[in-house]
C-alpha cells in the first residue's frame, strides 16, 4: 500500500454525487474540498450522453476552467457554439461575455 499525505487524493477515492432534472444532469466529485484546499475549487464531472451540466450561465466574481478528459461535447461560450474533445482546456473569465454551457453530444 502506498502511503499518501492527507492533501493527496485520487479521484477514485472520492464518492460521486448525482444531480439531474430533465435535460440537465451529471455526477460530480469535489476534489479540492476533499484534499483540504481552502481558496480554490476543483471538481470532477461526468455527463451522460445527451445531458447538459448546467443552464447557460456566467460568474461575476470568479473564473471557471474546464478540462475535457474523455469524449466530445458541445460548448456554448458567449455567442459561439463549438465542439470540444478530449484534451481541450477552456477558460471562462468572469462576466456575461463568457457565459457558457456544456452538453455531452457524444455516444456512450
Amino acid at each position: 500500500m502506498i502511503k499518501k499525505h492527507s492533501q493527496v487524493i485520487n479521484v477514485s477515492d472520492v464518492k460521486a454525487t448525482e444531480f439531474g432534472k430533465g435535460q440537465f444532469g451529471f455526477k460530480s466529485k469535489r476534489l479540492a474540498a476533499n484534499s483540504g484546499a481552502q481558496a480554490i475549487g476543483c471538481n470532477w464531472f461526468e455527463l451522460a450522453s445527451g445531458k447538459t451540466a448546467f443552464p447557460y450561465h456566467y460568474h461575476t466574481g470568479i473564473e471557471e476552467n474546464l478540462f475535457v478528459l474523455k469524449g466530445v461535447g458541445l460548448l456554448r461560450i458567449g455567442q459561439e457554439t463549438l465542439t470540444v474533445k478530449e484534451g481541450d482546456y477552456i477558460s471562462f473569465p468572469a462576466g456575461p461575455a463568457f457565459a457558457h454551457s456544456l452538453k455531452n453530444n457524444g455516444k456512450d
